[in-house]
């Protein structure tokens, strides 16, 4: 129970009012009104609703739709070992028929990702892991509010071949009533649950990604005209194909399409598994085709009658000129296409609410549309035709797959007729036919298309709540304000693990004080807790669990020891005049404005060679969006930055000193934007969020000795992370303050001055060079270091400075940290994932 009982008052905002009957040009203007006016961004609310009553202050959609399961689930965690063992899951963690399913991944993400389907009020969670290990540190963190399964066996393909060569008797792979998992992949074990719950019938599932994050309630959206009368939801992808990070079966049957076609994609890479050597007849070298890509090649069939495998006989790895000839890949996805496109029909959705009429600028007159179309059981008489890609599986009658087949016809609902066999061709024809929708870009959208465009921010009131209302216009009552998605799904970031986090961050779906309480004061940031990396390598290091090994002697995560530009040393937007009000506080030092983003990296440069010389981790500044060089230049610019994305942008709206969502104006791809509110909204470059900036390979023990650790140097704090930790210090230790401020007093009693001063100023013989800085000497800075105490969490640098004789191991550290980092040597990077539209 440790998530309920460290954090308090969640996610709250105020009740909504009625809503209103407005125009679309009335509702983009009120919406940037309430914007501008009332809203603040991302005030780090940490804690999840203690109630039902307080999900609806939050998400008043969710009192009409009855969604909210909060103290109405059961814990459940434990092996499935049979049918029996399902239904005792359901009936524990399922609500009003309804579930949610994620699969393993890290430890880190899996708790994030449960807390924020609690401030949805969704506690009828199910995470499917590896084994009992991952499950049982979850549970340390959600007590009785977590729902984790594993299977307790898995088939072994190596063990069925042996004994299928041998001249022994195969003994049944599968008990009468047992449970199994076919396939080790967790993307694919989530899929067999998926599978298995629709087989039992009157069960809803909705198998999410835990890279998404929720915004409104999905499931009144769900009951509206859109998609009141469709039984498979899928998220339209940024290519315009189907993404299964979010997928929602509602009222399937259990021996119709939808099931067919989540059993389709399990029992196509099962038999690949069986035949090993079947995938090279087609030069291709894959064992098992991944999970999104072979859902939706089932769904397509489905849509189609008869087998498609669009997505994963696609690429051949060992014919070189497939992408280049004609009758290569270009045929095969023509064919292919012919058949698929006459069975989707295009649909258009009501964009009269204020959530999709957000999307105005982006979409156009072209509005809120998908696909559609009607899934049957597919049947094709065991045809194969060349065209199509030939004989994709091999024969049907692999042990393995009887296997499965008999386990889920062990459900109870009869199971469906085999496509391959000319005489069910009738019975596969009286199956009635099921409705699929792709999602509308407002209902599941990603964050190139719509994150990066601001919709994924969490908005809310200055007093730190989210927003439920806005002041009524002519004296009427206050209207309900809606998000512009109702599910934001994360990636399209070079660092993936650490981009995804990083936007969770940003836009306020991320509890700092969460992996605090888990890990440590240095747990929060990617500097210190190298979980948040994603970093396979680094992470085995402690993988006794989250609660285990993150330091020497298993200590608790410390914070990192920062070091700091001073807030008044440098103007955080173009206008340096406005720098005391967004810094909160005046100075008599003339801050410096960045002129260019060339500026801003030589400035950065500068300042990591004093961290290196005081051996101390670099907190980035915070500066502002108003910035010209984060802006694309004109609707030339921000239509190529979209193309490479893979998105479109509508109408160009450029900046005009006001920001508003969505933005087109704004460089979103490659700058994160987040703040205390619009009026004060600040960038975070992701060009440094990678693994080479924030924390490097390269750890400088006391002694001076230089060896590669696997627990890696922290290097820098995120802009955002260091407002984080700014807030987490008394003001005493925030406000910078000189060796002069002291007093002779503190001196005269015996006091050291540094155990009080934290600011190193600058030498009276430097001199600026005309980027700003100055240039100091290592002898200059070690002086002053001296008289401050090495246990100070922050010093803080009067002026931008560079040490310019960086020697031995302090030299080479920072030759590694400039050269691997984007954000410190663009576009000159050794880092090989420079590679992006920074």
């Amino acid at each position: 129970m440790l998530l309920l009982l460290l954090l308090t008052a969640a996610c709250t905002k105020t009740t909504s009012g009625r809503s209103l009957s407005r125009t679309l040009d009335q509702h983009q203007e009120e919406q940037r009104q309430w914007q501008r006016q009332v809203l603040s961004l991302n005030t780090f609310p940490n804690s999840t609703p203690a109630s039902c009553e307080d999900v609806y202050l939050v998400t008043p959609k969710a009192r009409e739709s009855q969604s909210c399961s909060l103290g109405a689930t059961k814990q459940f965690m434990g092996p499935l070992n049979s049918w029996h063992d399902l239904r005792s899951l359901l009936q524990a963690r399922s609500f009003r028929r309804e579930i949610i399913l994620t699969h393993e991944s890290q430890m880190d993400a899996t708790v994030q990702w449960i807390w924020r389907m609690q401030c949805m009020g969704y506690s009828h969670t199910v995470v499917v892991a590896r084994g009992e290990h991952f499950c049982g540190q979850l549970s340390k963190v959600l007590g009785e509010e977590l729902g984790c399964v594993w299977f307790s066996r898995s088939i072994s393909y190596s063990a069925v071949q042996a004994a299928q060569t041998s001249s022994s008797q195969l003994q049944p792979l599968l008990a009468p009533n047992e449970v199994t998992l076919f396939l080790e992949d967790p993307a694919l074990a989530r899929l067999q649950l998926a599978a298995m719950m629709l087989r039992l019938g009157g069960y809803n599932v909705l198998a999410l990604d835990n890279d998404v994050l929720l915004q409104d309630d999905f499931y009144w959206w769900t009951r509206q005209p859109d998609y009141a009368n469709y039984q498979l939801l899928v998220q339209r992808d940024v290519t315009g194909g189907l993404n299964t990070g979010v997928m929602y079966a509602r009222g399937a049957s259990p021996s119709g399409p939808t099931a067919w076609a989540l059993a389709e994609g399990l029992m196509r890479n099962i038999r690949w598994m069986e035949q090993p050597q079947l995938p090279g007849t087609f030069n291709s070298t894959f064992t098992t085709c991944r999970e999104q890509a072979v859902v939706a090649d089932s769904i397509y069939s489905a849509l189609v009658g008869r087998p498609i495998f669009l997505h994963c006989l696609d690429t051949r790895q060992l014919d070189r000129t497939w992408n280049a000839r004609e009758d290569g890949r270009k045929r095969f996805v023509d064919a292919n296409t012919q058949l698929i496109e006459p069975v989707l029909i295009r649909r258009s959705f009501s964009m009269s609410r204020p959530g999709p009429s957000c999307h105005s600028p982006l979409v156009g007159s072209e509005g809120l549309w998908a696909l559609e179309g009607q899934m049957r059981l597919p049947h094709f008489r065991g045809q194969w035709p060349e065209a199509l890609g030939g004989r994709a599986l091999g024969e049907s009658g692999g042990a393995v797959l009887k296997a499965f087949q008999q386990m889920m016809r062990e459900a109870g609902p009869p199971l469906w007729p085999d496509p391959e066999d000319p005489s069910t061709e009738s019975a596969a024809a009286a199956v009635p036919t099921e409705r699929f929708t792709q999602m509308s870009r407002h209902m599941a959208c990603d964050w190139s298309s719509c994150g990066s465009q601001g919709m994924f921010l969490m908005l809310r009131r200055q007093d730190g709540n989210r927003a439920g209302k806005a002041p009524g216009l002519g004296g009427g009552l206050p209207e309900q304000r809606e998000p512009c998605v109702v599910i934001g799904h994360l990636g399209m970031t070079p660092d993936r693990a650490l981009g995804k986090r990083l936007q969770l961050m940003t836009n306020g779906h991320y509890n700092m004080a969460l992996m605090a309480a888990v890990h440590g004061p240095g747990g929060p940031y990617f500097a210190t807790n190298s979980h948040l990396t994603g970093l396979a390598h680094f992470s085995s290091a402690i993988r006794a669990g989250m609660l285990g090994l993150h330091t020497k002697r298993g200590q608790m995560i410390p914070a990192p020891r920062v070091i700091a530009l001073q807030p008044a040393a440098l103007s955080p937007g173009p206008d340096p005049t406005a720098a005391a009000a967004f810094r909160g506080g005046g100075s008599n030092v003339s801050p410096l404005v960045l002129v260019s983003k060339d500026h801003m990296i030589s400035v950065m440069e500068a300042l990591s060679s004093v961290a290196v010389a005081a051996g101390r981790t670099l907190g980035l500044p915070r500066l502002s969006c108003d910035y010209a060089w984060m802006h694309h230049e004109g609707p030339a610019a921000a239509s190529a930055s979209a193309a490479s994305a893979s998105t479109t942008v509508g109408t160009f709206q450029p900046f005009n000193g006001s920001h508003h969502i969505p933005w087109t104006y704004l460089a979103g791809q490659a700058f994160a934007p987040y703040g205390p509110s619009l009026e004060a909204l600040s960038c975070e470059w992701l060009a440094f969020a990678h693994h080479g900036c924030l924390h490097g390979p390269v750890h400088i023990e006391r002694g001076g000795h230089v060896h590669m650790n696997p627990h890696p140097a922290a290097r820098m704090l995120l802009s955002y992370e260091m407002d984080h930790l700014l807030r987490q210090l008394p003001p005493k230790e925030t406000m910078p303050r000189a060796e002069s401020d002291v007093g002779a007093a503190t001196v005269t009693a015996g006091i050291h001055g540094g155990s009080i001063s934290n600011l190193l100023v600058v030498p009276p013989d430097s001199l600026a060079g005309p980027d700003g800085v100055f240039n100091v000497t290592l002898a200059q800075i070690t002086e002053q270091l001296s008289r401050i105490a090495p246990n100070n969490t922050i010093v803080w640098m009067e002026r931008p400075m560079r040490v310019v004789d960086l020697q031995g191991h302090m030299s080479v550290a920072h030759r590694q940290w400039v050269t691997h980092c984007c954000g410190l040597s663009w576009p000159q990077s050794h880092n090989h994932i420079c590679f992006w539209e920074y």
